[in-house]
This record gives C-alpha cells, structure tokens and sequence, in this order.
C-alpha cells in the first residue's frame, strides 16, 4: 500500500551537484560561496554609488518586485540556455535595489550590511576545510567568529547596545539562511552552475509562498487533510 507523504519531495535534477564526487562538490562550494560574498560586495558598491533619497516602503517593494521577476525568470527557463542570459541581467538590478534597501535599512538602526562578516566567514571555511567540509561546520564556526568579530568591532567603536544586538541578529539569522539554502541547492544544480546557484539564494527567499503552493496541490492531489464522506 502506496502512503504519500504529508509534504511534495524536494525538486532534484539529474547530474546535480549532490551526485558529484566529493573533489567535485567541494570545487563547487567553495566558487559557490565566492559568487554569494562578490554579489553582497557588489550591493554595497551599489549602495556608495546611489546619492538619491527612497523611502523604505519603496526600496521593499522594489527588492521583492525584481526577486520576483527572477523567480519567475527561473521558472520560465529552467534548463534553458537562456536562463544565464535573462537572470543575470534581473540580478544586477536586484543588487542595485538591495543595496537601495540596505541604506533604508541601515538608517531605521537594522545594518543589513553586517551579514557581508559570516559570508566571509563562511567563505573562508570553505576554502580552507578540504575535505573536512560540512554545512553544520560551516554554520558554527562561521556563526562564532563572525559574532565575536561584530561584537568587537560594536565595542571598538562605541556602537549603541541598539544596533549592535541588530547587527548580531541580522548576521546569525543570514548565516543560518545561506548555510541551510546552500544545501538544499545541490540537487537542483549541476556543476558549473556556481553563479546561478548564487542567484537562488536571493530567489529562495520567496520560495516559501512557492513551496506552500506545491505543498497545497500534493495534498490535493493525494487528498491529504480531506475528510472523506463515509
């Protein structure tokens, strides 16, 4: 007797990372993580650059309007030549938003900007680990010594109690999304597909209305949490 589960498998491909030998995976890793640290240095560059005013109600709603054309870009070209050519492009401008909002941010006393510190952080331990590597790993080290780092920087230079605890929070809450979506990215990427493995981290931060759609059409199609008439 075939009993479904209560939520849809995860989407995998065929030849993804996963499968790939170790040597393979960890090559991967660390240029994935090195394309996530330049994308967060590129917001900031943006950041610099912009002299212009937003008001944050409108940098949100620019940053979630262009990570929703990238999912939907996604979605239209999966395995598809094309989707190199129209996602990275979408994610340019997806930069130049978050670097918009981070400013907003920022000046509300939530420095977004911190979470370039336990990227870093991660992004070393996965140059570094050789074949030691694990996501567990990299999410407690990378956790501990970007907090301690932040902390210190807080102290040095007489930070407020306020944004410091936000800076913390914003650093431990990214790190912990990165480390988690990082692994659940390898089986729906192949090798040589760094770069937009990067971009599917920004693009999975809406994945939750997605995935709560598939979770509503698997219980219907299996009739999960339906009462049937006796």
């Amino acid at each position: 007797m075939y009993v479904p589960n209560y939520i849809p498998q995860p989407i995998e491909i065929a030849g993804n990372v996963a499968e790939a030998k170790w040597s393979d995976k960890l090559l991967y890793l660390r240029r994935f993580t090195l394309w996530t640290l330049w994308s967060l240095l590129l917001a900031v560059i943006f950041s610099q650059w912009i002299n212009f005013h937003v008001p944050l109600l409108a940098a949100t709603a620019m940053l979630v309007g262009s990570v929703t054309f990238l999912a939907i870009a996604r979605n239209f070209t999966r395995n598809s030549t094309w989707e190199g050519w129209i996602s990275i492009p979408l994610f340019v401008i997806t930069l130049a938003f978050l670097g918009i909002f981070s400013i907003q941010m920022t000046a509300v006393g939530w420095p977004i900007g911190s979470a370039i510190v336990g990227i870093s952080c991660a992004s070393l331990y996965a140059y570094f680990c050789g074949r030691d590597f694990s996501f567990i790993g990299q999410w407690v080290l990378s956790l501990i010594v970007s907090n301690v780092a932040l902390a210190s920087y807080c102290l040095v230079h007489h930070i407020s109690t306020f944004q410091s605890a936000h800076s913390l929070v914003i650093n431990s809450v990214i790190l912990t999304y990165f480390c988690y979506d990082s692994a659940s990215i390898m089986s729906r990427r192949r090798i040589g597909e760094e770069s937009l493995a990067s971009i599917d981290l920004y693009r999975d931060v809406l994945n939750f209305f997605g995935y709560s759609v598939r979770c509503w059409q698997h219980w219907k199609r299996h009739q999960i949490w339906t009462f049937r008439k006796s």
